[in-house]
């Protein structure tokens, strides 16, 4: 069984491509000052090229599931997902910090891994060796060193970047204590998610690659000014109540009665297969809002790498002006933001000032116009864009 394994949780990335028999065959690091969705997709076209192998050849991807940095999670989730899409393979999540500390098996002492979490705190967890395995001894966690350090006995050994960060603190709390790893091992290893991958796929222990998500412990910075931001756009808005909407995955039960809506509310209507087809795609994630018991409302969108895109909208019409478009934006925006999106497009008739007026209202602006883009009847097309790292908005977290 050959895997191909990313690991986004730091500052320093990397590939890595084993075999069940072979163990490892072929490993990049990358050091990431720009960003992983600028340079990861050519790593691994290096790694795959340099072993020998085709993409078509792996049998599951993996990828460190977190925590770590928000962004670098989102854009190595988002990787898997595409690749498991383009080649109908499996994949597997392998915690962080459980996979950084098999950088150092057998040690005789626990081995507490620390990530900069800023805010001054640390993403930590100890493990202790036992056996043929780490057990866990402190779950993963988003922690102040001191408070971490005063729940620490005996000589425990330390790894990764927010050790570095708080050795002078470290070395004062715990003196003699405290063991620090060697340079080469005070960063993650793509091998490990490689190898722990492997484990997890030979025991069937799959993700769901439309439910996947980033272990993130908390909130990001990113996240709580997206809350404010959208919060602050739908307050702006009429005041209905909502709270007997429910926001749900579309299934294929629900077709008909999308169908049916899409072909009152459109000139030129999805069928019912590409509806199908938005259910079937890990790229995609298209949602229903019922109320009483029926389809009011329905939201397709997409998102490849950090790209997002409000594909299509539409609310029944004895449900419209009731807030139920608001709904479904939110919970896209909510979704796109928290699997790592930059930047949401959509396109809409630009003879449609009511449609683009709702979008603004939720923070979307007109970018550009596409000459008779629309048939049936000609008309131009107003493509708008959400750039979610504008001024008080930055929902990109670390």
């Amino acid at each position: 069984m050959k895997i191909l394994a990313i690991e986004t949780s730091t500052m320093l990335g990397g590939i890595a491509i084993a075999d069940d028999t072979r163990g490892l065959i072929a490993e990049a690091r990358l050091n990431v000052k720009t960003t992983h969705s600028e340079r990861l997709m050519t790593v691994i076209g290096q790694v795959v090229a340099q072993s020998g192998l085709l993409l078509d050849d792996m049998d599951i991807f993996a990828v460190a599931s977190g925590p770590g940095s928000f962004t670098g999670l989102r854009i190595g989730l988002s990787t898997v997902k595409g690749l498991a899409y383009a080649t109908g393979k499996p994949i597997v999540t392998v915690p962080t910090l459980e996979a950084f500390a098999w950088n150092l098996p057998f040690s005789r002492y626990p081995v507490c891994i620390m990530l900069d979490a800023r805010r001054g705190e640390v993403y930590a967890a100890l493990f202790r060796w036992e056996g043929e395995r780490f057990i866990r001894e402190i779950d993963e966690t988003s922690v102040k060193p001191d408070d971490l350090l005063g729940r620490l006995e005996g000589t425990v050994l330390f790894a990764g970047e927010g050790a570095i960060v708080y050795r002078d603190k470290i070395v004062a709390t715990l003196g003699t204590r405290a063991v620090f790893a060697p340079a080469c091992k005070m960063v993650p290893a793509p091998s490990t998610i490689a190898m722990l991958g492997l484990s997890k796929a030979l025991a069937g222990e799959f993700a769901d690659p439309f439910d996947a998500v980033p272990l993130y412990i908390r909130k990001s910075e990113a996240e709580v000014k997206l809350d404010a931001f959208i919060r602050e756009k739908t307050e702006a808005m009429t005041h209905t109540d909502t709270t007997d909407i429910v926001i749900r995955r579309m299934v294929e039960d629900d077709i008909p009665e999308v169908n049916a809506i899409e072909t009152v509310s459109f000139t030129k209507p999805w069928s019912e297969t590409l509806f199908l087809n938005e259910i079937l795609n890990p790229l995609c994630r298209p949602i229903v809002a019922r109320k009483n018991g029926r389809v009011a409302g329905y939201l397709c969108s997409s998102l490849v790498l950090d790209e997002g895109h409000i594909l299509d909208l539409a609310v029944h019409p004895s449900y419209r002006r009731q807030g139920i478009g608001r709904r479904l934006i939110r919970d896209t925006l909510y979704h796109l933001e928290q699997q790592g999106c930059r930047v949401t497009l959509l396109e809409v008739r630009a003879s449609h000032h009511d449609v683009i007026a709702f979008y603004e209202q939720v923070g979307f602006r007109v970018m550009q116009t596409r000459k008779c883009y629309y048939v049936s009847p000609i008309d131009d097309a107003a493509i708008m864009v959400l750039h979610l790292r504008e001024p008080g908005i930055n929902v990109v977290g670390m």
